[in-house]
């Protein structure tokens, strides 16, 4: 049998024709390492977001992801809520500039970024979905998906609704026969999600189920819900 796919509409992306410009060299080991150090919450702000401004209407020249990946994760993991939304904003504008060539980067930020959905911010609640909105064009759901899944059982009512919420979005621009790749893993989450204590999880893991089903067909879903609480 042919392999399925999602018919999504074709968008042009103007940064297709954006130039293209170097900027990981512009935020080098030396860069991280000074901005690492900075003490001041909002001297550090002030560095991350010159990566944001450098990100600007272009496409980012491919190159080495890793360290400047790790160093985005350190930030985006820190305690002072504008320290780690300025590190989301540049994880995203970095994301959108360099798409597949950000595959490694968008892996390593998935879990600590997602896990931000504990705050209650709408600015920061803004930027993480900007942000997972762009890993999504850098890496597919098989990719994401030891970041992802876990955090759909995550003990934050909030991490988990906000990551429910995201695959809802990402499940329907997806091809099915990666979907089809992570049913084992993501399955039994979901199916954790439904009969979930808060209220409003259980209403988005239910709507998210119903796109879902929509994608996997009737007899698969049935195989995962037949022990379901009505």
């Amino acid at each position: 049998m042919a392999e399925e796919s999602k018919a999504v509409e074709e968008v042009v992306d103007p940064l297709e024709f954006a130039p293209e410009k170097d900027v990981l060299s512009q935020f080098d080991g030396e860069w991280q390492d000074t901005t690492a150090a900075i003490k001041k919450w909002d001297d550090k702000v002030a560095k991350l977001t010159e990566i944001a401004k450098a990100c600007e209407n272009v496409k980012i020249k491919s190159g080495n992801v890793e360290a400047f990946a790790a160093f985005l994760k350190k930030e985006v993991s820190n305690t002072n809520v504008n320290i780690s939304m300025a590190a989301i904003t540049a994880s995203a504008s970095v994301a959108k500039g360099m798409k597949k060539d950000f595959n490694v980067g968008a892996k390593v930020l998935m879990g600590p970024v997602l896990l931000k959905y504990k705050e209650k911010r709408p600015m920061i609640l803004e930027e993480i979905g900007k942000f997972c909105d762009a890993a999504i064009n850098c890496a597919n759901l098989e990719d994401l998906a030891p970041e992802f899944i876990p955090m759909i059982t995550n003990i934050a009512p909030g991490v988990k609704n906000g990551t429910i919420k995201w695959l809802e979005k990402a499940a329907q621009v997806t091809f099915i026969d990666v979907l089809q790749r992570i049913m084992g893993e993501l399955m039994p989450a979901m199916s954790k999600a439904i009969e979930d204590k808060d209220g409003t999880v259980r209403d988005s893991a239910l709507h998210c189920m119903g796109i879902l089903k929509g994608r996997y067909g009737e007899a698969v879903m049935d195989k995962y819900l037949k022990n379901i609480n009505p």
